[in-house]
């Protein structure tokens, strides 16, 4: 079955993610970064809109599980993320 993968665009504030705003950080949401789940939601199959719709409805807590794919084809997860 071919899907198709949401991708992250663009991070509009960084000092959320991390205090720093430093765009190196190893464990933070990064561009290029591929959502994998948004609050325990699998992203496979879902639109763009169905996406935004589970971000924006989350109360205070983001949890999202991401992958990383890294210059020699490896990929790394990370999860849970503060709602700012």
């Amino acid at each position: 079955m071919l899907g198709c993968k949401i991708y992250v665009r663009e991070v509009a504030n960084r000092t959320l993610l991390d205090g720093s705003g430093s765009k190196d950080s190893g464990g933070t949401l990064q561009e290029g970064d591929i959502l994998l789940k948004i609050n325990n939601h699998t992203t496979e199959g879902l639109s763009l809109k169905e996406a935004r719709k589970l971000i924006e409805s989350s109360k205070e807590k983001l949890n999202l599980v991401v992958r990383r794919e890294h210059k020699r084809g490896t990929s790394m997860e990370s999860t849970a993320m503060p709602k700012g």
